[in-house]
């Protein structure tokens, strides 16, 4: 991971003010801080964030439904990209649900960004559809789903 140790833990409600402040430096999402808190303590939701040095570097929030997980938010700050932290949330996240009973996960990305799909084709995920116009700003959504069942 480039020597950054990151610790993953799962999202406290207190966590919401560093994530709030986490997206709206990427510009990446438009969840409120409240949002944020109560996605911490939903039942059916596996909210986790990545720790370096006490400071929050990211957050992965997926939700468990039967047997389907969707990966709906992951997100590493500026100063800790392409060190791997992404790949140890969805990894921690995907254990996670497999332990509340998914098989399978699934996501959308928006068709213009490229190194989010690259990381998801790379951790086994397969385009299965386009939704046009999906987002607010007009732009098509890519539609991904793990191409094998998701294990421990």
């Amino acid at each position: 991971m480039n020597g950054t140790s990151a610790v993953i833990r799962r999202m406290l409600a207190e966590d919401a003010p560093g994530v709030f402040l986490l997206q709206k430096a990427l510009a990446f999402q438009d969840w409120s801080e409240q949002q944020i808190a109560q996605e911490a303590g939903f039942p059916y939701a596996v909210a986790l964030v990545a720790c370096v040095q006490g400071e929050i570097a990211g957050y992965a929030v997926f939700h468990v439904a039967a047997d389907e997980a969707e990966l709906l938010s992951i997100a590493v700050s500026k100063n800790y990209q392409r060190r791997g932290i992404a790949r140890l949330l969805y990894g921690e996240g995907v254990r996670e649900c497999v332990r509340c009973g998914a098989r399978s996960a699934y996501l959308e990305v928006r068709v213009g960004n490229a190194p989010a799909a690259a990381l998801y084709r790379s951790l086994g995920f397969v385009q299965t559809y386009t939704r046009k116009a999906y987002y607010a700003d007009g732009e098509d959504a890519v539609m991904m789903k793990s191409e094998k069942e998701i294990t421990l």
